[in-house]
């Protein structure tokens, strides 16, 4: 197979694989897929630098600049948050008290195991910056 150069290599995986990837990826990115979707990311990265199947990708994403998808899906979910902070309540809405957690972000109390084990699992170690709305 010919080596195809850099600049053509990206343009097609921007145009086809990541364009397809980041659409919708707000709902679906943490569905029962991602793992198969992961190891054809995966697959393309490794045909881009035009190794074998065995060789691991972490340093090749590294190297691209690329995000891997469970970053591309935090990265989607911040920008969200950032675009349409008015969607979402501080916690100075919520209680009058001046913690040092006055202006972050409330997290509503969801009393489902289910959705909870999702929320604590994903997103309980980021950190948002203070906003204030």
């Amino acid at each position: 197979m010919a080596r195809l150069h850099k600049n053509i290599c990206f343009g097609l995986y921007f145009s086809s694989v990541h364009s397809i990837i980041s659409y919708g990826i707000i709902f679906c990115g943490n569905c029962t897929y991602s793992n198969t979707i992961f190891k054809l990311l995966k697959r393309v990265i490794r045909i881009m630098v035009n190794v074998g199947n065995r060789e691991p990708c972490r340093e090749l994403f590294k190297k691209l600049n690329i995000l891997t998808l469970h970053f591309q899906f935090i990265l989607s979910l911040l920008l969200f948050v950032v675009k349409n902070i008015n969607m979402f309540k501080s916690n100075s809405v919520v209680h009058s008290v001046n913690t040092r957690h006055f202006s972050d972000l409330y997290l509503p109390s969801v009393h489902l195991s289910k959705v909870h084990s999702v929320n604590t699992r994903h997103f309980s170690d980021l950190y948002l910056p203070s906003v204030h709305v």
